[in-house]
């Protein structure tokens, strides 16, 4: 399946006893005999193989480490080759004594077919990338075991949480602008409604109705639901990450971003000692990554305390 992500661990590393390895190496090793017999003909076909083998040897990581394990961008030179070496063998049958209203027919049915299934294909595919949050939380469906796909979906959620709580604030501050704020805060809260569970469709539309209903105390508690639901969703997210890949600091500090964004203020600081102590052994993890962390955790801690103290709770406070 397609996916902008394939990284550490969708493509566990494998060895010569995979039996698809095995039939990969069988099947390019026959492609270079056949293009060595055919190449001695001097013929066209030999062409073709040979600029598929060279263009893909080069991403192949086999004499350099290009950094990428799979992507389809690997494949668009390549495929040239295949693409001729293909239209070569479509044509062969217009050598035999068929019809050729009849050939004509059977190869225009097939290409038709071809473009309508890959076109078809394509446009589904293009409605995940209309922007950075679907992309992300739809491949991380996709490659379910990359670390770096289900980091993204998480980071993804948070900021989708982040845009509905920000969108929520413009509106409660300008009342009388609420149309401008709830055109383009729609478009989130569909988001939300597609990829978090606990949030149905209805709780929106009842979110829809308080803003017309100017009940903006009913608009800021559904909006902290709604939020709160995205931020768990993307624990679970940065939950799977740690769990393919243990020391990956990335997934680390969304993690604990989302355990403040819901005021788990305790487990947030729990997994931040955690990630304090992994720091010599995480590649990549700048020490005041770490301390702007602790710079956040300590102001929410802050936060709270105030908000307890102004309801009187001045013992938890």
């Amino acid at each position: 399946p397609l996916s902008y992500d394939y990284r550490f661990n969708e493509i566990p590393i494998t060895d010569f006893s995979n039996v698809y390895v095995l039939f990969s190496v069988l099947l390019h090793s026959l492609l270079v005999i056949y293009m060595i017999f055919l190449l001695k003909k001097r013929h066209v076909l030999s062409y073709f193989i040979f600029y598929y083998l060279i263009s893909i040897f080069i991403s192949s990581n086999i004499l350099v480490d290009i950094g990428a394990l799979m992507g389809e961008r690997f494949l668009f030179q390549p495929s040239v080759g295949f693409s001729m070496a293909m239209a070569y063998i479509l044509l062969l049958p217009y050598k035999l004594n068929i019809n050729k209203n009849i050939l004509r027919f059977l190869l225009l049915s097939f290409l038709i077919t071809i473009v309508f299934v890959g076109g078809f294909y394509i446009v589904e595919r293009n409605k995940a990338w209309s922007s950075e949050i679907t992309l992300y939380l739809e491949d991380a469906k996709v490659v379910k075991n990359s670390a770096p796909a289900q980091n993204s979906a998480g980071s993804s959620l948070i900021n989708l949480g982040d845009y509905i709580g920000n969108y929520a604030d413009s509106l409660l501050k300008n009342k009388w602008n609420a149309d401008i704020y709830v055109k383009e805060w729609n478009y989130y809260l569909k988001l939300a409604t597609k990829y978090c569970s606990k949030i149905k469709e209805d709780s929106i539309n009842k979110i829809l109705f308080d803003i017309k209903m100017n009940d903006y105390n009913g608009v800021n508690n559904k909006i902290t639901y709604v939020t709160n639901s995205l931020y768990w969703e993307s624990i679970e997210y940065t939950k799977k990450a740690i769990a393919i890949h243990p020391l990956y600091h990335d997934a680390f500090v969304n993690l604990i971003i989302g355990y403040i964004r819901t005021g788990t203020l305790d487990t947030a600081e729990v997994v931040l000692n955690k990630l304090d102590n992994l720091n010599k052994r995480i590649v990549g993890l700048k020490v005041e990554r770490i301390e702007e962390l602790r710079d956040y955790l300590a102001s929410q801690y802050h936060l709270k305390a105030q908000r307890l103290t102004n309801n009187g709770k001045l013992a938890e406070a």
